[in-house]
């Protein structure tokens, strides 16, 4: 695609004689005849093929001209329909290669519409419009968007309003824009995320769950991982990607569960990577979480129950597995105000267990007292993070470590700096319960308090916020059901 029209810029040059001319064709040429036999896949294969499309559109003259538009127009038709769910979610679950897949369908569109071609079967538009969808669904309150998974955000909001705007698309417009759609949160069942935010504000409140698949190559060990923002500022984050190089150490922090919001045992990671069918994602209109939204409320479950090991890319032939433990999370949005964060861990041995909460760079922890955590953005705005656990349980700020590695943010390929991780810990024979109150502070004199009671069943916890007789009962189920239960008690505003 960039051959073509510096063939037609170069066209007068005087150097650009006529052996020029015809080296650059035949070029040309066996490029075509290689990208109609042979082929690759996923995001690869789109790009190929438009090159082919555009290749032989251009270029009638060539005598494969024609069965290479059909050829083309065949593979986009079905990479079209087999690398979108039904919900927009990309197949690699990565917010990244959403976007890279989009900018290549809109070359697809604006090649078939310039010349007037069709595809056989899918539907680009709808399928185009999903995908935005779900762009706008994961939208920070700050216009971003979150780093799920590998790859690196190449376009922003801008690009989405723009785009929506020229193709009618109001609600998506309105979300990249400073408009507020008619929805707020969020759930696509088919990648497992569930976005709970408080409304369209810039100061917004905003969290994103993880319970999907895989994803691919490009996938993370991040199974119940969650970004949370407050005010309109990243607290809690997914720290990128960083590199693909697979001879860096840390390519495997930031692939592993070490680089991600959720549990580690005895120091290891989920290994979902080692199982191959995770690594040959495809459409799937399956349900991953347990989702319920209401007016008072919002809630999420999700499940792990694979292995846990030391992480690395492939698995080693002498790798020892953890297959004992199985991790239930629940997370509660109380609207607008805050989110109860609830993890049970059931096992047949005695295990460490590792909470991670990985901070913004410029989130700082301003106190800490017993398991109560002051953090700050920028000095400004704050959030309180409050631990509870059926064990006892010790905390940890780590931040730019080496060995092992830990506490690190990637904005982008081959950028890092160090950030703070928070690492609670906890000892268990076999059955843990731990709550996290997620609190963002609407005044500097706020002290919320977190009363926590469980059964086998159930958790029921009492949050506490500025006075006695200001409480919320929440209760939770540990189950995986959706029967959580909210009584709020407010005696002045």
């Amino acid at each position: 695609i960039s051959w073509l029209p510096a063939f037609g810029a170069f066209f007068d040059a005087q150097s650009f004689d006529a052996q020029s001319k015809l080296r650059m064709l035949r070029a040309l040429h066996d490029h075509g005849v290689f990208l109609s036999t042979f082929r690759t896949n996923r995001n690869h294969l789109v790009r190929e093929s438009n090159g082919l499309l555009a290749l032989s559109l251009t270029l009638p003259e060539f005598a494969g001209s024609s069965s290479w538009t059909d050829i083309s127009l065949q593979r986009l038709d079905q990479e079209i329909r087999e690398q979108v769910n039904p919900d927009g979610s990309h197949i690699e679950m990565s917010v990244g290669y959403q976007w890279l897949t989009i900018d290549e369908f809109e070359v697809t569109a604006a090649l078939i519409e310039n010349h007037d071609k069709r595809l056989p079967n899918a539907d680009l538009a709808d399928t185009l419009h999903r995908m935005y969808g779900f762009l706008a669904g994961v939208l920070t309150p700050g216009k971003t968007f979150p780093q799920l998974n590998d790859g690196f955000i190449l376009w922003g909001a801008d690009r989405m309003r723009s785009t929506a705007e020229k193709r009618g698309r109001v609600d998506i417009a309105a979300a990249a824009g400073n408009g507020a759609p008619d929805w707020r949160s969020r759930c696509f069942p088919n990648a497992g995320l569930h976005v709970m935010r408080s409304g369209w504000r810039s100061d917004g409140h905003y969290l994103i769950a993880d319970a999907g698949p895989y994803g691919g190559p490009h996938g993370h060990e991040d199974m119940l991982s969650f970004e949370c923002h407050a005010h309109g500022k990243p607290f809690i984050v997914d720290p990128g990607a960083y590199t693909y190089d697979r001879n860096d150490p840390y390519r495997n922090y930031f692939v592993g569960s070490q680089g991600h919001n959720t549990v580690l045992v005895d120091d290891c990671s989920q290994v979902r990577r080692w199982r191959r069918q995770n690594l040959e994602p495809s459409v799937d209109d399956s349900t991953f979480g347990v989702w319920r939204s209401e007016q008072a409320f919002d809630f999420f479950t999700g499940r792990y129950d694979e292995d846990y090991a030391t992480f690395a890319l492939q698995e080693p032939p002498d790798a020892a597995r953890i297959d004992d433990v199985a991790h239930q999370r629940a997370i509660v949005f109380v609207k607008p105000d805050y989110w109860i964060v609830v993890d049970r861990l059931d096992a047949r041995m005695s295990h460490c267990y590792d909470f991670l909460f990985h901070l913004a760079p410029e989130v700082s922890v301003n106190s800490e007292e017993g398991l109560a955590l002051e953090l700050a953005h920028g000095g400004d705005q704050k959030m309180q993070l409050l631990g509870w656990c059926s064990m006892p349980l010790t905390v940890a700020t780590i931040s730019g470590e080496s060995a092992p590695i830990q506490g690190w943010y990637s904005p982008d390929h081959h950028k890092k700096t160090a950030a703070a991780t928070i690492r609670y810990r906890a000892q268990s024979d076999r059955e843990l319960v731990a709550a996290w109150l997620l609190m963002p502070m609407q005044r500097s004199a706020v002290e919320a308090r977190l009363d926590v009671a469980f059964d086998a069943a159930r958790l029921r916890c009492t949050v506490r916020v500025d006075h006695e007789h200001n409480f919320d009962r929440i209760s939770v189920p540990l189950d995986g059901s959706s029967d959580v239960q909210i009584e709020r008690q407010l005696t002045h505003a």
